[in-house]
């Protein structure tokens, strides 16, 4: 596509310090939307410049293009004798300019093209991370007693950011436990372990697993089990037996500690945790 250029007139300078043609500007004319543009001729360069049409956003790289307008034998006179009588320069009309100068042309620099990408990119970045940062924190959030009740360590973060976590069955504690052995019609010991569960909250709480623990009389653990309670909820304020048993427990077993699987030992396992000594007797077990 051809880009119709429109040099100005070319005026003589009459100085002691230059000699010649001198190009004052040159008019760049849009080939899309025919907008015209007034230029200085230094602004294009001897190598070209890359410009913009601001009315349109086209874009060509535009050539330098002076014409000089040959000597004639008058105007050698002129320049030799300049030191002789003063010469008027010739004003250039004001047709020549209907525009401010550069008013409406924008040299592109491939530089500043980059920079300028550069650091779109960068604040792209930047958005992108924190707009992650803030789906994955609002689940957080929103989330919290699910992803405590599944990953109990995740308790104590909550409580930095000021989340309070319910746990269920924290208001939860055993009374009156009983750890009992006897011989059941077969000849074997079994192991009777009984608590009552008290409901101190003054609503309807979820009763969790129960684990079970034997510590031998060396304080090693002989064995643990879990034990799912006969009813899930207690009544606020209510209570409900425990039983569980052991089958051919070994005679060197000392106590059993009972507690709540509450989801987490952090918090609360002192508090729901409860120790018994293992009382033997001969009576046949029922």
């Amino acid at each position: 596509m051809l880009f119709s250029l429109y040099p100005v007139k070319i005026y003589k300078v009459h100085s002691a310090f230059s000699k010649g043609y001198v190009f004052i500007s040159m008019i760049l004319t849009c080939d899309q939307c025919q907008s015209r543009y007034l230029v200085p001729g230094h602004a294009i360069g001897a190598e070209g410049k890359r410009v913009r049409c601001t009315g349109c956003g086209h874009e060509w790289v535009q050539m330098p293009e002076e014409e000089a307008l040959p000597e004639s034998p008058e105007e050698k006179i002129q320049e030799e004798s300049v030191e002789e009588r003063p010469q008027e320069i010739e004003p250039i009309p004001e047709s020549v300019n209907p525009e401010p100068e550069m008013a409406a042309v924008s040299v592109i620099s491939g530089k500043a093209e980059q920079k300028a990408g550069g650091r779109k990119g960068v604040f792209a970045g930047y958005l992108a991370a924190a707009m992650v940062f803030f789906v994955i924190a609002g689940g957080l959030i929103a989330a919290h007693e699910s992803i405590a009740r599944y990953w109990p360590s995740s308790i104590l973060f909550y409580d930095l950011v000021g989340l309070q976590t319910e746990i269920e069955g924290e208001d939860l504690i055993f009374d009156q436990p009983k750890a009992i052995v006897a011989l059941n019609k077969d000849g074997v010991n079994i192991l009777t372990v009984q608590a009552n569960i008290l409901n101190l909250s003054r609503k309807v709480s979820k009763v969790p697993l129960i684990q079970t623990t034997m510590i031998g009389t060396d304080g090693r653990i002989v064995d643990r089990w879990l034990t799912e309670p006969e009813k899930n909820l207690i009544e606020k304020e209510g209570d409900m037996a425990f039983r569980t048993t052991y089958p051919e427990i070994s005679d060197d077993v000392k106590e059993v500690n009972i507690k709540f699987i509450l989801g987490t030992a952090l918090k609360t396992e002192k508090r729901h945790t409860l120790k018994t000594e293992v009382s033997h007797e001969r009576e046949s077990h029922p």
